[in-house]
């Protein structure tokens, strides 16, 4: 481009010459390359696309040249095989005559121009072809994967309360029925339970199908209620579960089973990876118009690699295999489905974890589901 620039302005004997390309989406003309020429010396250059605006003499592909006086601008169509593709435009600071061998030598120069022009696209075209081919490569390979990672993952997790099951079953075939063999059999088919629950919720929210039974509820009973059902593994494990649940009513539009479902998600979540000894506080708070409801461990905190895809399905800090790694993931997806946003925080390794749920008040609710409908779902 700029040695066309350079050719046109020497042998024309002008002082501007330059070379500019027209998008394929109709924006202005951007330029590609401008040079001064004065006194046999030439400069790189740069133009306003305004310029091309001003009045000249427009010369196309194949168009009868006659000579021409009082000329100071003129602007050659450069073309390829679909159409316009840029302008060479030639500048002169007085009036000058444009001879018709002028005109096809500008013309010669822009079919030059636009066979590489049009090299260029073409090449560019191939570029972004391959890159957008490396892409799909990469997030088929990504899923693949993934869904070689949940295959492995589900059958560890699915492998324990199974064995359980037929170990236990043996024994009662053989008459040995006792209360430790009952508890064990009951432990391991509310684990099966839990494992198939949160895989269904996920399908259900993947295909956009999960369904809330939305109506005004009273958020602080709802939290309790589910602290209550997660006191006698917090006791199993010496873990102290506080709750500091604010006095005055805090009503949302949500569904409360699900909302039980996003406690007891993250408070599990906490029991897990805190040790003996430690404690889980639980805190309920009004905040502009929101409710805001923090849950805080002593556990082994959470390190800042993980702490961007801790929400991320199918996710193990530490490559830990500690259930299916879906529980966030879903907790994300129900406080979104209610209007809400969730956060994760945690000064490192070692130091513990809090959990920030924000959840609209009613009427705000109202308005973050939708006009006030009573239903919600994914879609």
């Amino acid at each position: 481009m700029h040695e066309a620039a350079t050719h046109v302005a020497r042998t024309l004997g002008i002082e501007y010459a330059a070379v500019w390309e027209l998008p394929s989406d109709g924006r202005a003309a951007s330029l590609c390359a401008a040079v001064r020429c004065r006194g046999g010396m030439v400069e790189d250059v740069t133009l306003d696309p305004d310029v091309l605006s001003d009045a000249s003499l427009l010369i196309d592909d194949g168009a009868n040249l006659p000579a021409r006086n009082g000329v100071t601008l003129v602007k050659v169509i450069i073309r390829g095989p679909d159409g316009p593709l840029g302008v060479l435009s030639a500048h002169a600071t007085r009036p000058r005559r444009l001879a018709s061998h002028d005109g096809h030598f500008l013309q010669a120069i822009a079919h030059v121009l636009g066979e590489a022009m049009t090299r260029k696209r073409a090449e560019e075209q191939r570029a972004a072809l391959l890159v957008r081919e490396r892409a799909a490569r990469a997030h088929a390979e990504a899923a693949s994967r993934a869904k070689e990672d949940l295959l492995a993952t589900v059958s560890h997790e699915l492998r324990a309360p199974l064995a359980q099951l037929v170990t236990w079953s043996r024994l009662l075939r053989r008459g040995k029925v006792d209360e430790t063999a009952l508890e064990a059999i009951d432990r391991s088919t509310r684990t099966l339970e839990r494992l198939a629950g949160d895989l269904l919720d996920v399908a259900h929210i993947t295909a956009g199908k999960l369904s809330l039974a939305i109506r005004p509820i009273v958020l602080g009973g709802t939290v309790s209620g589910a602290l209550d059902a997660l006191r006698p593994a917090a006791e199993a494990k010496g873990i102290e579960l506080e709750q500091d649940l604010a006095a005055e009513p805090m009503q949302v539009l949500g569904d409360p089973t699900r909302l039980q479902q996003v406690v007891w998600n993250l408070v599990g979540n906490s029991l897990k990876f805190t040790p003996h000894g430690g404690r889980v506080l639980v805190r309920l708070r009004r905040v502009q118009g929101c409710a805001r409801l923090t849950v805080t461990d002593t556990g082994r905190g959470i390190s800042a690699a993980f702490l961007p895809p801790v929400f991320e399905p199918f996710r193990q800090a530490g490559g830990t295999q500690q259930g299916l790694g879906l529980g966030l993931a879903i907790v994300r997806e129900l406080v979104e489905l209610h209007g809400g946003t969730v956060g994760a925080e945690s000064a490192g390794e070692g130091r513990g974890a809090r959990f920030t749920v924000i959840l609209p008040l009613a009427p705000a609710a109202t308005e973050a589901l939708g006009g006030g409908s009573m239903a919600a779902c994914a879609s």
